[in-house]
C-alpha cells in the first residue's frame, strides 16, 4: 500500500455520478493483475481482494461486488477504492482488465447490488 489516501483530479471523468451519492470503500486489491481500470466491474475471491468481476465465470469471480471508482496498478499498490452503492457515469462502466464494454445483463447485476448506472 502506498499510503495515499484519496487522489483527486478534477479533469477526469468521475465514474461516480452526482446524481445520487456514492458509497465508497477501500479495499485490498489481489496483487500483480496488471492494471485495474476505473469504472471495472469487480468481484472479490476467496480472501475477499478485488479481482475482474468475471459474468460466466466460477465463484466467487463472477459474484458482482461494485464498480472501482479509480484504476489501480497491482503491481506497485494494492489499495482499490470501490463503489458499492449509488449512481455511477454509465459511459465509464467496464468489464475485464481489458475494458471491455459492459453488457445489459451486467448493468441488470448492478442494480441488483444497488449501484445505478445511469
Amino acid at each position: 500500500m502506498n499510503g495515499k489516501i484519496l487522489d483527486v483530479s478534477h479533469d477526469e471523468v468521475s465514474v461516480a455520478s452526482p446524481t445520487h451519492p456514492c458509497v465508497f470503500k477501500t479495499l485490498e486489491a489481489l496483487a500483480d493483475q496488471d492494471v485495474l481500470p476505473a469504472g471495472m466491474l469487480y468481484a472479490r475471491d476467496a480472501d475477499g481482494k478485488v479481482i475482474p468481476y468475471v459474468r460466466d465465470g466460477e465463484a466467487p469471480t463472477n459474484a458482482l461486488k461494485g464498480v472501482l471508482s479509480k484504476s489501480v496498478d497491482t503491481a506497485e499498490d494494492d489499495a482499490a477504492i470501490g463503489i458499492i452503492h449509488g449512481t455511477v457515469n454509465s459511459e465509464m462502466l467496464k468489464y475485464g482488465i481489458a475494458g471491455a464494454a459492459v453488457t445489459t445483463a451486467d448493468l441488470v447485476a448492478l442494480e441488483a447490488i444497488t449501484v445505478y448506472p445511469q
